[in-house]
């Protein structure tokens, strides 16, 4: 399972063909054990649980795995730290390697080769699932309990053995340090901000030309307003519009709108 937000679409624009050669660079079998996080001894303690599966014809070639099954064994070698029994690892092994749910794994690690933080995320019961960062926060930040693995740091450190250079990604605290820098506001920004927190209106519209904002803040109609209070209304403010409407000779609504230039 996947929640991956708006950039699964930019993952799906690359297409179809290109995606299916991205898939087959991951599980393309080049490298050798050295080049995993685990011995030969511990990789047959993987084939023996069904974690993994050596599909070589002839036993006494070198074995060798793909990107995909070398990340696996990472993800494994960190989760085993927290007690994850062998059917949870096979939950994990069934999300990398079943061939009718591995798109989400090849996926999440696409996102990570292009600087995107991705987290998995596994629950009590063993099911799998990865997150962006925004929408870890909003569907999973508020279970009660589960494991999360940085799964950034997990292929960066597969990546790093490999030779190759490190994936930057956007942590948490760079988010809202982006959130904060993009709403650091100038002072036309803050007179605008405060008429729109006064709740004293309506509709508010606010219009650029140039370096001004002219804004037009309509306030909450009144019906059945009297000579008196519409008087009130004109003379209070310099810059504003008044729009009254009759029925049978009655007032039946008043409009005030309040003209700012900031």
């Amino acid at each position: 399972m996947f929640y991956f937000g708006a950039v699964h679409d930019k993952f799906l624009s690359y297409g179809a063909d290109s995606i299916k050669e991205l898939r087959g660079l991951l599980n393309e079998k080049k490298f050798r054990v050295a080049e995993s996080p685990y011995t030969s001894r511990s990789v047959n303690e993987l084939d023996k649980k069904g974690l993994l599966k050596d599909d070589r014809k002839d036993k006494k070639l070198w074995r060798k795995f793909s990107l995909k099954e070398i990340i696996f064994m990472a993800v494994i070698k960190e989760v085993r730290q927290y007690g994850l029994v062998d059917i949870q690892l096979t939950e994990i092994s069934e999300t990398f390697f079943n061939k009718s749910i591995s798109i989400s794994t090849d996926e999440a690690i696409f996102h990570v080769l292009q600087g995107i933080q991705i987290l998995i995320v596994i629950n009590p019961t063993g099911s799998v699932a990865y997150y962006t960062l925004p929408n870890y926060d909003a569907f999973e930040a508020q279970s009660i309990s589960h494991v999360r693995v940085n799964f950034n740091e997990v292929v960066m450190q597969v990546w790093e053995k490999l030779g190759k250079k490190r994936k930057e990604y956007t942590t948490n605290l760079s988010l809202w340090a982006s959130i904060v820098n993009d709403y650091d506001m100038d002072e036309q920004e803050k007179e605008i901000m405060k008429i729109i927190r006064s709740k004293k209106y309506k509709t508010i519209t606010v219009k650029k030309h140039k370096k001004v904002f002219n804004i037009d803040a309509e306030d909450v109609n009144q019906s059945n307003a009297t000579k008196k209070e519409i008087l009130d209304m004109i003379d209070s403010g310099d810059y504003l519009g008044i729009s009254v409407e009759k029925r049978d000779g009655n007032v039946v609504s008043v409009k005030k709108s309040d003209k700012f230039k900031i």
